[in-house]
């Protein structure tokens, strides 16, 4: 789909007036196109329609008419291009309606008009590609890709390029590679369009493939600072970021929070009169309400969208169905939901067409041509090339959808329908993926493990043929987890080995995490104990290294249940249980709560008390004294015996924190598990102070010890939402926080970043702390020149080279230098008018807060 261009406000509104004088000349020109003149000025209308927001201004199917008389006419005038371009247009239009095979149809008729033209026919390879793409013809779409990417090169055409790099990355997504359409994205913002990357388009498949990696984290922040960003724009705009953020939090599992999200974007994408992204609103919430349990409200929803998809593409028609299906089977009502499966099966049996292609673009395009089978002559010498489409893709998971309900019943015959559900889906390896996976985990629910594993180990075949390692991880775990259960415990754990090299090879440490912990789980079950609490102390120190709290929660129970040493155990409870509590699951918090020891008196407790005191004093002045490494391990016997009073959390949380202040130059592991825990502590105190100082020391130990700034982000992120609407936060943690925002540029928007860095700045200066303003400054003067504020980028440097003047001159030649630097590439850039004013709607919406006369260099600080 083509990406539409706004019009200028003048020649909008000109537009508006003129639009209904337009709407009858089309009118009265579509019923005499005989006429020589009028078929001419038919045509001229409908080719001028996209530049007259036509799409905008019309019905879908208003608008197929305008393009189709203009076609039409074009034929009967001989006007070959002009054809080209409007059945090409068409073809846009229903690929967006869901309408694929019959744009396929479109597509070849516009490349058989264009007769090679290249600008064209990189257009129509694009259109074709995207639609094939979407029907589950993976192999032919990639070719046509690539040749629509030389062709628009070939001709210089940067907005085709853009546009096909777009769809290209949304393909490769479709095809479950998400490195691969990054790579794309990447391309697109490398070019000179890449203005385009800021699209909804573009946006929602870096998402998608953000996801697809494992990053879902990376994606949420993203889609988070789209949305808080979106208030002063229109109901569509908003209503698609709110989408986009429901569509991240669904594949994160926040079920409820997407669900809030498609809540608040119904309406406005209602107002906003867009019927695609009403289904798609409608669809997302309701499978949202479906999972949540609300089976009657999901329903309705779902009837609403299907009755409204009555109006688009066969597509959408079948995804309406096929979601129906997959909702009434959540509720139990599988009659209901074969029912819906079947009619959608049968939805897409029926759109099957028998297209013609036009033979010699491909041959010059240097495209594979699949000859009909019995054909004989060259490829070359094709004048014509007939072959039959139809959506595998969707056959495929109607079948497999059947399948699985069939299996449920007892059938038979299920497993054949989903072997046939996976041979339908061809050449489309992703699609077979699916399937695999999905009747891997209809064995696995109904206790059928050795088939369970059978169809994993296919999937992971695939999946390590085409080398993509996220998903192969998942599927190497689902074997894993299925011999587990047939107790061939030296197979799992050899599996989830192999789980952990992946993990490790992909940097997803939150599943080495549960990796390295069922590895302690399966020498457990052979007897070797000491190994397996190893392997869990690895795993919580893992988690505790990357800020992934629900995974120390977890190792931390399973250390509590294999570990050899009582206390350790104890302890192992304690602080999972303050975790539980953190993070808002009661249920568990009790469950470890019963765990405790039961026979403890209070006099026992009281000493344990006093000797985890005890332990505490020695270990800190033993710290003091340089006795690093056994302090440290008095530390550790100090939260062992403090854990045994339940009271005790005020001296637990101080000694945690003592541990990890001591193991901060010795064990980074430690401090960071010591900091977690104690800001879990802190949380139950109900002490800001305590919890501001627990966060503070994670963050920069994760940030600077281990050097991982993305999860040192996510810590100050805990810390700097408890002050959104009230006072303050600590000028170390704000600082703290530009600094590790600044060195992971792209993760946080950058509006967000500066908003933070000139709140410090604020706090900076009216603590008149100098020497930490002018690295502020600093920070500041790179974000303004990456935004292309040149002056106010020169004018924070000055500011910040006389403030080293008077206060820090060791630093004053380095700035000098670097105010050099950024006036010469200022220079380069060329001076523009107005380079260093706000344009109206930053400064209307004051998301620029700081204006260049904040930075005058001379200015005096106030007193």
């Amino acid at each position: 789909m083509a990406i539409p261009v706004a019009l200028p406000s003048k020649i909008a509104s000109a537009v508006d007036d003129l639009w209904p004088q337009l709407i009858k000349a089309h009118e009265w020109l579509k019923g005499r196109t005989e006429d020589e003149e009028a078929a001419r000025l038919c045509v001229r209308l409908s080719l001028g329609h996209e530049a007259l927001e036509s799409r905008t201004r019309n019905s879908p199917e208003t608008h197929l008419q305008w393009l189709r008389s203009g076609y039409a006419a074009a034929l009967r005038l001989g006007l070959q291009v002009d054809a080209a371009a409007i059945t090409g247009a068409i073809g846009e239009i229903l690929n967006v309606r869901g309408d694929h095979t019959l744009a396929v149809e479109h597509f070849e008729r516009a490349l058989w008009h264009s007769h090679g033209d290249s600008h064209m026919c990189a257009q129509d390879f694009d259109g074709l590609a995207h639609a094939l793409a979407q029907l589950g013809w993976v192999n032919e779409a990639q070719r046509l890709f690539t040749a629509a990417l030389r062709l628009a090169r070939e001709v210089s055409s940067s907005r085709s390029e853009a546009i096909i790099l777009i769809h290209f990355a949304e393909a490769h997504v479709l095809m479950g590679d998400g490195q691969a359409a990054l790579d794309c994205l990447r391309q697109l913002r490398e070019s000179s369009m890449s203005d385009f990357a800021n699209s909804t388009e573009a946006t929602r498949v870096h998402l998608d493939a953000l996801c697809l990696q494992g990053k879902v984290k990376q994606a949420l922040d993203l889609a988070a600072a789209l949305v808080a960003r979106s208030e002063p724009h229109t109901p569509q705009i908003q209503a698609e970021r709110l989408y986009l953020r429901a569509r991240v939090r669904w594949e994160r599992g926040d079920t409820e929070a997407a669900a809030q999200d498609l809540r608040r974007a119904r309406p406005l994408a209602e107002h906003a009169g867009d019927p695609i992204l009403l289904q798609d609103v409608l669809a997302l919430l309701g499978r949202a309400e479906s999972a949540l349990g609300s089976h009657d409200k999901a329903l309705r929803i779902l009837r609403l969208r299907a009755q409204q998809a009555g109006e688009l593409g066969t597509r959408r028609r079948w995804e309406s169905l096929h979601d129906l299906g997959e909702a009434a089977a959540g509720a139990g009502d599988t009659r209901a939901a074969v029912e819906y499966h079947q009619q959608a099966l049968d939805l897409v049996k029926t759109d099957v067409r028998l297209v013609t292609g036009f033979g010699p673009t491909r041959v010059a395009a240097q495209l594979q041509i699949q000859v009909p089978e019995g054909f004989a002559e060259d490829p070359e010498a094709l004048a014509v090339l007939s072959y039959q489409i139809s959506d595998r893709r969707s056959a495929s998971q109607s079948l497999a959808a059947l399948a699985v309900l069939a299996t449920r019943a007892g059938q038979e015959d299920a497993w054949d329908t989903l072997e046939k559900a996976h041979r339908t889906a061809a050449e489309d390896a992703f699609q077979c993926e699916r399937v695999l996976d999905r009747a891997g985990q209809a064995a696995f629910g109904l206790g059928d493990y050795e088939r369970a594993l059978s169809y994993q180990e296919r999937r992971a075949a695939s999946l390590r043929n085409r080398g993509l390692l996220h998903a192969l991880a998942h599927a190497v775990g689902e074997c894993a987890d299925a011999c587990m259960f047939l107790e061939r415990t030296e197979q799992a754990m050899t599996l989830y080995e192999e789980v952990v090299r992946l993990d490790r090879e992909i940097g997803d440490r939150f599943d080495e995490v549960h990796a390295t912990n069922n590895i302690g789980l399966c020498l457990s079950r052979l007897g070797r104990m000491d190994q397996a609490a190893e392997h869990m102390r690895q795993a919580a120190g893992l988690a505790a290294r990357c800020d992934y709290r629900k995974g120390r929660l977890t190792t931390l129970m399973g250390l509590g249940a294999v570990t050899a040493y009582p206390l350790e155990g104890i302890s192992a409870h304690v602080r999972a249980e303050a975790l539980a509590l953190e993070l808002g699951d009661r249920e568990l918090a009790e469950q470890l709560r019963a765990l405790r020891p039961q026979d403890l008196s209070e006099e026992d407790a009281a000493l344990a008390v006093e000797r985890g005191r005890q332990c505490n004093g020695e270990a800190v002045a033993m710290a003091n004294d340089g006795q690093t490494e056994s302090a440290l391990h008095l530390l550790g016997e100090a939260v062992h015996w403090t854990a045994l009073c339940p009271t005790a959390h005020h001296q637990l949380c101080s000694i945690l924190m003592n541990s990890g202040r001591v193991a901060y130059q010795i064990d980074d592991t430690t401090a960071a598990a010591s900091f977690m825990d104690a800001e879990a502590q802190a949380t139950l105190l109900g002490d800001p102070s305590v919890l501001d100082a627990a966060q503070y020391q994670l963050a920069v130990t994760l940030g600077e010890r281990i050097g991982d700034p993305l999860a040192a982000v996510d810590v100050l992120h805990r810390l700097y939402d408890r002050y959104a609407f009230g006072e303050p936060p600590p000028f170390e943690a704000l600082d703290a926080l530009v600094e590790f925002e600044m060195r992971v540029p792209g993760r946080v928007d950058e509006d967000t970043v500066m908003e933070h860095l000139y709140e410090a700045l604020d706090i900076c200066r009216s603590q008149g702390n100098h020497a930490i303003e002018i690295d502020l400054l600093r920070q500041w003067s790179v974000l303004l020149e990456r935004h292309g504020r040149h002056a106010e980028a020169v004018d924070a440097h000055d500011r910040a080279l006389f403030l080293a003047e008077c206060h820090k001159p060791e630093s004053a030649d380095t700035i000098r230098e670097n105010l050099a630097q950024i006036r010469a590439r200022w220079a380069q850039h060329g001076q523009r008018e107005g380079d260093d004013v706000l344009s109206e709607e930053d400064n209307r919406s004051g998301r620029w807060p700081l204006n260049s006369s904040a930075l005058r260099p001379g200015e005096m600080e106030p007193s």
